[in-house]
C-alpha cells in the first residue's frame, strides 16, 4: 500500500467538537443567565475562530486563547462575569463529551486491522483532548497523540511537523497521510511540509481558493476508497 501512517486530526475529524461545543457553551450561558440562542453561538464562534486563527498564525500564544476568547465574549455580552471561571466551566463542560463523527469507531477498527500506523495530531488544548481520548476510548488505536499545547508549536507550522517526523515510525513523507477538517492547520499544513493530505469535508462546504488536498471526503468511510486508490 501507499500509505503505512495516517495522521488524524481530533477536533470535527475524530470527535463531534461542534456538538461538545454547543453543550459546553449552554451551560455557561445558563451560568450568565443569557439565552444561547442563534446570535450568541455566532457571537461566541467568531470570537472563538478569530482568536485560534491568531494563534496558528502565530499572534496569540495559545496560554493566552483561553482567557482572550472569554473576555472578548463577556465584554460583548456586557456580562461582568470571571473570564477565567466561565473558561474554566467551558473547558470542563468540553472536555467531557464523549459524541464522536459518526463511523469513527467502525473506521479505526478497520484501519488498525490493516495494520496501519495510526497517530493523532490535534491543536487543541491538552486538557481537553487528553480528556476526550480517555473517555472515549480511543487512546489504543494510536501509536502517538502529539498535542500542540504540550509540544510548544501548532499546526501548519513546519515545528509541528519537524516534531511528529520524529515521533512516529516512518520517515519517508511519501508514505504518510494528514486526515483532517482544518484547512489552514491540516491542508495548508501538509501541503507545505509536503505531505499528501485528504480533507475531511463533512459540511460539504466548497474548496476555498489555494487549497489543494490530495483527497476530499464528506464521510469517513470513503477514506477506504481513498486508501485502495492510493
Amino acid at each position: 500500500m501507499m500509505y503505512t501512517t495516517l495522521l488524524f486530526d481530533a477536533d470535527n475529524t475524530l470527535f463531534d467538537f461542534d456538538v461538545a461545543e454547543a453543550s459546553a457553551l449552554r451551560a455557561v450561558c445558563k451560568t450568565l443567565g443569557v439565552e444561547m440562542d442563534r446570535r450568541v453561538f455566532n457571537l461566541y464562534h467568531h470570537i472563538n475562530k478569530k482568536c485560534w486563527a491568531d494563534f496558528e498564525k502565530g499572534k496569540l500564544p495559545q496560554e493566552e486563547i483561553q482567557f482572550t476568547r472569554f473576555s472578548r465574549f463577556l465584554h460583548r455580552l456586557e456580562s461582568d462575569a470571571d473570564p477565567i471561571k466561565i473558561g474554566d466551566q467551558y473547558l470542563d463542560g468540553l472536555s467531557k463529551s464523549k459524541t464522536l463523527v459518526d463511523g469513527t469507531v467502525e473506521m479505526l477498527d478497520r484501519l488498525q486491522a490493516m495494520n496501519y500506523e495510526l497517530v493523532v495530531i490535534t491543536n487543541g488544548l491538552k486538557q481537553v483532548q487528553r480528556a476526550h481520548f480517555e473517555h472515549t476510548g480511543l487512546t489504543h488505536y494510536f501509536s502517538e497523540i502529539i498535542v500542540s499545547d504540550e509540544i510548544g508549536v501548532s499546526k501548519p507550522h513546519k515545528a509541528f511537523f519537524d516534531y511528529t517526523f520524529q515521533k512516529i515510525k516512518q520517515q519517508d513523507k511519501s508514505k504518510v497521510l494528514i486526515v483532517g477538517d482544518g484547512l489552514s492547520s491540516d491542508i495548508k499544513g501538509g501541503m507545505k511540509y509536503g505531505v499528501d493530505t485528504l480533507w475531511f469535508n463533512k459540511r460539504g462546504i466548497e474548496l476555498p481558493k489555494g487549497f489543494k488536498p490530495t483527497y476530499r471526503m464528506e464521510k469517513l468511510e470513503e477514506i477506504f476508497g481513498i486508501l485502495q486508490v492510493a
